[in-house]
């Protein structure tokens, strides 16, 4: 989709001003531009100690962890989590871009369906988290029924409920993406 003519906005136009348009962590094949934008914004506006060199280093991962925990309501508090994980997902990516473009944005259905299948996995023990908030292990169910909670906002409350779909496997690997380093 090139953007909102359809009339559904797209996760660009709704999350961010053109900022930050990628999710970023330790690890990753990161995109170079994008790790330096995110370096550029925790050193210049946040004042937090980053070199800018485009890559999501040591240093990088402590100052997001230290922006995270500045701004946990908004950023971990929706994963039900205080902890930082140092990884620049979509609250994350939410908060700099509100900052930088000093306005705010909004979730889309897909990424709070997201935050309420990890809730929801959380809860149900098919996703081990660590004191840092990063899973550690997931399982799936051992039936053959697929599940997803799609999310509908309805007078700023959050519809959840269970969907058969494929969408769910492409919001687990969206979940583990997130939380689980490839070792």
């Amino acid at each position: 989709s090139s953007g909102s003519s359809s009339g559904v906005p797209t996760l660009t136009n709704i999350v961010n001003c053109g900022y930050i348009t990628t999710y970023m962590k330790m690890g990753a094949d990161n995109d170079t531009n994008e790790v330096t934008k995110l370096q550029t914004f925790l050193k210049n506006t946040e004042k937090l100690d980053v070199d800018i060199n485009g890559i999501f280093d040591e240093k990088t991962l402590n100052a997001v962890k230290s922006f995270q925990e500045k701004y946990v309501n908004d950023v971990m508090a929706p994963w039900g989590v205080t902890s930082p994980t140092g990884q620049v997902y979509f609250t994350t990516q939410k908060k700099v871009n509100e900052i930088y473009c000093k306005s705010n944005f909004a979730l889309t259905a897909e990424q709070l369906a997201s935050i309420e299948a990890y809730k929801k996995g959380i809860q149900d023990g098919t996703i081990t988290v660590n004191t840092e908030g990063e899973v550690v292990s997931t399982s799936t169910s051992s039936d053959n029924s697929s599940t997803t909670v799609a999310a509908s906002s309805t007078n700023n409350s959050l519809t959840a409920s269970a969907a058969g779909t494929s969408i769910f496997s492409k919001m687990w690997s969206f979940i583990k993406w997130l939380f689980v380093y490839n070792r």
